[in-house]
């Protein structure tokens, strides 16, 4: 005897294990277990409540459980995401400190002219390091004569806009602003 090919018992299963199911799961035998005798007599589950009432309670008690661990998993991926994050930040702080020339010479584009969107050639290879470290990113397919928009990241732009120096070092050294123990360099990239 085979199962018939309409019946995919890990998705079922899958369904069965959803949060909306544990709600209701959890709704049902909390009012089987503590609900008004005179509405489960009125709609008659009183009988059924009192002769399995061992059963509801393992029933409630897994749903809760589901419910409080699928609560946890939520919160423990966003926590994740959230210092995650600032990973990535921190690191590409780090690399603003040490940013090459033509690195340079490109994020000054956004900060000299005060600007969050920026257009490159596609085929620009320090763009494409700079996304790749998460400083720009396009911002659309559109194309202006073969250019693409790129915008900076909110953190590299108020880093940037907070410390010019990283991308005009000219203009630092003259007016006496940068000190080599005032960047950190951090790790080798």
């Amino acid at each position: 005897m085979s199962i018939p090919s309409w019946v995919n018992l890990p998705e079922w299963i899958r369904s069965l294990l959803s949060p909306l199911v544990a709600m209701t799961t959890a709704l049902a035998t909390g009012l089987l277990l503590w609900g008004n005798e005179s509405v489960l007599t009125s709609i008659g589950l009183a009988t059924v409540a009192d002769s399995h009432r061992e059963l509801i309670g393992v029933a409630f008690l897994i749903s809760v459980a589901f419910l409080v661990a699928s609560g946890l998993k939520v919160t423990l991926q966003q926590a994740l995401a959230v210092v995650s994050g600032l990973q990535r930040i921190r690191a590409g702080r780090k690399y603003l400190c040490d940013l090459t020339p033509s690195e340079r010479e490109h994020l000054h584009k956004y900060v000299g002219g005060r600007t969050k969107s920026v257009y490159f050639h596609l085929a620009d290879g320090v763009v494409h390091k700079l996304a790749e470290k998460g400083i720009v990113e396009q911002a659309a397919d559109a194309d202006r004569g073969g250019c693409y928009s790129f915008l900076i990241a909110d953190w590299a732009w108020e880093h940037l806009t907070e410390h010019p120096e990283l991308v005009d070092p000219e203009r630092a050294l003259d007016s006496g602003e940068l000190h080599s123990a005032d960047v950190d360099n951090g790790p080798d990239r």
